[in-house]
């Protein structure tokens, strides 16, 4: 089980290559190892609208160029049959030592603990469930650094197009003024 947090670029772009890895292995190995594969991936965001790349060209050694797209959070697991979404928020991880056994022999699992903030065919919105895994790969992005030691009104920090919407939204309150501070 391979849990990945965060539905930004580096989370689905995780899954993807994940994913992809997991059907070249299935390719080569027998039904009953294609059947163990199958929702090996899960893919917990807090986001129902997760953010990836399309039109992927390398250009040279060091450049390149492609497409952000934004879609919704099931269509990841609508193309790959590895793959599950858990509209979430990760809350803590519960780790253990995969070489200690447990009173009746069993090795304990590692696991996430995510809160819902959607239901599932199991789960109410708002319920902890835990979410075991062999792997986990925390994708959840950086809070820009600002050269100010506080905030400051006219300081906008940008790092994806949520960030960028906000500053137009602001620029665009401002009305003519807006360039002019």
């Amino acid at each position: 089980q391979l849990v990945v947090v965060g539905g930004g670029v580096a989370g689905v772009s995780c899954v993807e290559e994940a994913a992809a890895c997991a059907l070249d292995c299935c390719e080569q190995q027998a039904a009953a190892v294609v059947e163990q594969m199958v929702a090996a991936i899960t893919l917990v965001s807090a986001s129902q609208t997760i953010k990836g790349i399309a039109n992927f060209v390398k250009l040279s050694d060091a450049l390149q160029t492609f497409d952000l797209v934004e879609e919704e959070l099931a269509a990841i697991a609508s193309r790959h049959a590895s793959v599950t979404v858990v509209h979430g928020v990760a809350e803590h991880t519960q780790l253990h030592d995969s070489s200690a056994a447990s009173g009746d022999g069993s090795s304990p699992q590692s696991c996430l603990h995510v809160r819902l903030l959607s239901p599932t065919a199991t789960a109410a919105a708002g319920s902890l469930v835990r979410l075991p895994f062999d792997k986990v790969v925390f994708c959840t992005g950086a809070e820009p650094r600002s050269l100010l030691p506080h905030a400051h009104p006219r300081v906008f920090g940008l790092r994806d197009t949520h960030t960028v919407q906000h500053l137009a939204g602001v620029l665009g309150a401002m009305g003519g003024d807006a360039w002019c501070w």
